[in-house]
């Protein structure tokens, strides 16, 4: 029998998990997540793109009848005020697709229940004392970052607020521009313990003041302060170190902005499998995870680059950094004047980072 354990009890930690029990559900394997009971998940609402529902609904049969993970529908992200073409846009999904927003906590407890995997409240502060076959590290943003390579955002923090005007009926998130940078707001019920977090206000702190920044958040949307955040955008240069993964902000972190950070670790807990089980190459497979993280780095500052209604100093400076030679300007052309059909069935053309040409070309028709 193969010992798996997974170290660090976050969505991270609990997407592993259930990414290595359903993956290997026909081989001898036994899976454990150890978890410091001290330490507690994230409580700001989580927002996927489509990969993760069809997955959870494949391990788990979670469905929107029972909806045991108490999530809502995510069919895209509006934003408004991006560009200078027109004031607001909706990216969608295909309307047989759909994104999800949940809870951290809910998504912990269903894991939990799912009797697929064994919990252990064991805190680990040295991974080398953890005796089994292979290793998941997910335990949260690591203190040294030797090894790590720096991912370019125009964003570093964060202010987290709860509305005080429920939007739980909303079918999407919103990313809207502000002087200061961007706020997302993630539709959560009253009833969860995300609610308090739901409101986000993204902001870089070399630029704008925390203080200036908690007071633009305050006068520009109906909020009550909750808690600030600061981040580095990074990922791990080398993931697989001996029978040790690193996943979760052990891997890599990047602002929200299109929800990367979930369907990333979903992604790499997968190809972890494939290492595992069927002799993929580790160098192959840290190379193609360099790769999309490039990929998603420049996805999200080619939505910087063509401004927003504001002409502040942030919005200079984030309209600065994509670079000149990127492939999706050449994509977005390219796919001019398309339909979806046109372009999911051109069996010559695949995905950039998580995205498929397909929005691509409806961010490049909405902004140029």
């Amino acid at each position: 029998m193969q010992k798996i354990v997974i170290v660090g009890g976050g969505t991270a930690g609990y997407i592993s998990a259930l990414s290595v029990a359903f993956n290997g559900r026909d081989k001898d394997i036994q899976v454990e997540v150890w978890e410091d009971s001290s330490i507690k998940p994230l409580l700001v609402g989580q927002a996927t793109i489509v990969n993760l529902p069809s997955f959870l609904w494949a391990a788990l049969g979670v469905n929107w009848y029972t909806n045991e993970l108490n999530a809502s529908p995510k069919t895209g992200i509006l934003y408004e005020g991006w560009g200078k073409k027109q004031p607001d846009f909706f990216s969608s999904f295909a309307l047989n697709a759909v994104g999800l927003h949940f809870c951290p906590w809910d998504f912990r407890e269903l894991v939990r229940k799912s009797g697929f995997v064994i919990f252990k409240d064991q805190p680990v502060e040295d991974i080398s004392t953890v005796d089994a076959d292979w290793i998941f590290d997910c335990r949260g943003m690591p203190k040294d970052m030797k090894g790590y390579q720096n991912l370019i955002s125009p964003v570093n923090s964060a202010i987290l607020g709860k509305p005080k005007n429920c939007f739980d009926d909303r079918l999407w998130g919103k990313a809207v521009a502000t002087p200061d940078g961007w706020t997302f707001e993630i539709p959560t019920s009253q009833d969860s313990r995300s609610y308090p977090y739901s409101v986000g206000y993204l902001y870089n702190d070399n630029i704008t003041p925390e203080n200036q920044a908690g007071f633009n958040f305050k006068d520009l949307f109906d909020v009550d302060i909750s808690s600030t955040i600061k981040f580095p955008s990074y990922f791990n240069t080398e993931p697989v170190k001996g029978n040790v993964f690193s996943n979760g902000m052990r891997l890599s972190f990047i602002e929200p902005l299109e929800s990367t950070s979930l369907e990333t670790y979903l992604v790499w807990a997968n190809m972890c499998c494939d290492i595992m089980w069927n002799s993929l190459d580790i160098r192959t497979a840290s190379y193609v995870l360099g790769r999309m993280m490039k990929e998603i780095e420049e996805y999200i500052l080619w939505h910087y680059a063509f401004g927003s209604k504001y002409d502040t100093p942030f919005w200079q400076h984030a309209s600065s950094l994509m670079p000149a030679n990127s492939e999706l300007n050449n994509i977005g052309k390219e796919f001019e004047g398309k339909v979806w059909m046109d372009i999911a069935t051109d069996i010559d053309h695949k995905e950039f980072g998580l995205w498929s040409f397909w929005n691509i070309q409806m961010w490049h028709s909405a902004m140029v």
